[in-house]
């Protein structure tokens, strides 16, 4: 007997695959130059079942910031630091990672979090929202973490925990938009390498 997959599981795999698609199609075209035909292309969807999860393109920005964005995002740059022993020493180990087992291609084509930012933010509120929580996620993350660091009591530069987790997201931000602009990964790798001997010192 053939196994029936259940409608609401049917329906589920086509969202997620709506999702994924336009996440894929976002970070490597823009939001604005990908249409809703592309994304129905690439997720092998139909006009109907997009209408049935989703009310917009604006919606699926959304649903594509909170399930896709958030989770790569918190995996490679929050999870790894949460609760850490040694709070510097899991930061510097995530710099470390990005600057040497990121490839290149996926470097320039920039971080997906500041590619809509730079897009999308003066044009929409909600996805500005969504946006900015990221970066307040990470940046509250990190602060966390080195509030429990106590090398940072003794040094004249990092005694604010705040001020060194936006110092820290910023420039590897910055360093991301540099690389992309410049399709040179050499300024993000600067930027990392300085970092890193920053918080071993």
């Amino acid at each position: 007997m053939t196994k029936r997959t259940s409608p609401s599981v049917a329906a589920f795999g086509t969202r997620q695959r709506i999702v994924n698609a336009a996440a894929e199609l976002f970070h490597d075209n823009g939001y604005t130059a990908t249409g809703l035909d592309d994304i129905l292309t690439k997720a092998r969807a139909t006009k109907g079942s997009f209408y049935h999860h989703f009310g917009s393109k604006k919606e699926i920005a959304l649903a594509v910031v909170r399930e896709v964005v958030s989770v790569r995002f918190a995996r490679r740059m929050i999870e790894p630091v949460v609760n850490a022993p040694q709070p510097v020493a899991a930061i510097r180990g995530v710099i470390r990672r990005l600057r040497t087992t990121v490839a290149t291609e996926d470097l320039l084509t920039g971080c997906p979090i500041n590619n809509l930012a730079s897009e999308l933010a003066l044009q929409d509120r909600d996805i500005q929202a969504a946006l900015a929580a990221l970066f307040e996620q990470w940046q509250v993350a990190w602060t966390e973490a080195l509030r429990d660091e106590p090398r940072l009591s003794r040094s004249a530069g990092m005694k604010d925990p705040r001020q060194l987790s936006l110092y820290l997201v910023a420039a590897i931000e910055g360093g991301q938009a540099m690389a992309k602009a410049q399709q040179s990964r050499e300024p993000l790798d600067a930027v990392l390498k300085h970092l890193e001997q920053t918080l071993s010192s």
